[in-house]
């Protein structure tokens, strides 16, 4: 080999490696961006002022939120907890208003949560006139009590037992109850009449009652056959009901809501189409359509969680 080509192959083997060292190298890593920080006063409805309206839009680029209190005497532990959306995405647009502690009349003991009262600007006046952020199922989006009671938010669990808007008590049985359990808000129930989203693609509906102790309800082939595919497709919101019949305790399933329109995937289905403001409805081989009804005398486990949901639906609020 010739001198000049043995330093032109010198040169190629030379720039081969550098590009090598190059691609192999590690990222340099950007500095973390700072996470925006934004502080209010009060989760209660009737104390909210202007100062405590947020603008958690997608507008804003930084993300996620962290929420603190202006009370810092109060703020201990992990003191800004970060608030983010649906399956880590970010506020829809439009997400600007008021957080605040909600809490229904006819609440079970440890029912209740932080919501999002959405407003276009910042008068607390108009809180009543807003609406709550909702979900993409129609339920409202919210950080549910036994969430609450977590570490993680614990500036927050300070600011509702200082606002005497929850007891120690509630918060202690969040934590005995619920431990380290990963809580699903939207799918969990403390009372009948509490609503719940539903998908009508799916034959059966799974969900956490929480008595004094937590229980899975799972009823198959409620919204299809046997546990296979679903007549219809679609989504709304529901709840269940409580009723008699023939001096039996029964509960129905009302369809409070419908979120995406229903289409029909099986013609001549013993499953009646879902409508909204109605009870879900069945028609069986031989007999005409008749609501869908869960006898709570029968021996199966889905009656006995009924009845824990049934006990705790009476129990009176804190």
């Amino acid at each position: 080999m010739k001198p000049v080509q043995v330093i032109h192959r010198l040169r190629l083997i030379a720039v081969r490696s550098a590009s090598n060292v190059a691609t192999s190298a590690p990222d340099v890593k950007q500095p973390p961006q700072r996470r925006r920080l934004r502080m209010i006063s009060t989760l209660n409805p009737l104390s909210i002022k202007p100062s405590d309206y947020l603008d958690l839009s997608p507008a804003v680029r930084i993300y996620p939120f962290l929420i603190g209190f202006s009370n810092a005497a109060l703020s201990s532990g992990p003191r800004y907890p970060d608030f983010r959306y649906h399956l880590q995405k970010r506020f829809p647009k439009g997400s600007t208003g008021f957080l605040y502690y909600h809490r229904e009349p006819e609440a079970a003991p440890l029912e209740g949560g932080v919501r999002f009262r959405i407003l276009p600007d910042a008068t607390p006046s108009s809180f009543s006139n807003g609406q709550d952020l909702l979900l993409p199922t129609g339920i409202p989006w919210q950080i549910i009590l036994p969430q609450l009671a977590r570490p993680h938010y614990q500036c927050f669990t300070n600011h509702l037992l200082h606002e005497n808007l929850v007891t120690s008590t509630q918060i202690l049985r969040c934590g005995e109850i619920f431990g380290a359990r990963r809580i699903a808000p939207s799918l969990i129930l403390f009372r009948l009449g509490q609503e719940f989203p539903v998908n009508f693609a799916s034959p059966i509906l799974k969900l956490t009652v929480v008595d004094e102790s937590l229980h899975t309800l799972t009823i198959g082939s409620i919204f299809g056959n046997n546990n296979t595919l679903s007549p219809f497709s679609g989504s709304a919101i529901a709840r269940f009901e409580p009723s008699f019949l023939d001096g039996r305790r029964v509960v129905h399933l009302r369809i409070t809501k419908i979120v995406t329109p229903v289409v029909c995937r099986i013609p001549e289905s013993k499953i009646v189409e879902p409508k909204e403001g109605q009870l879900f409805t069945v028609a069986p081989w031989g007999r005409g359509p008749r609501p869908w009804v869960y006898d709570l005398t029968r021996k199966t486990k889905v009656a006995a969680v009924f009845r824990h949901l049934w006990a705790t639906s009476q129990k009176s609020s804190p």
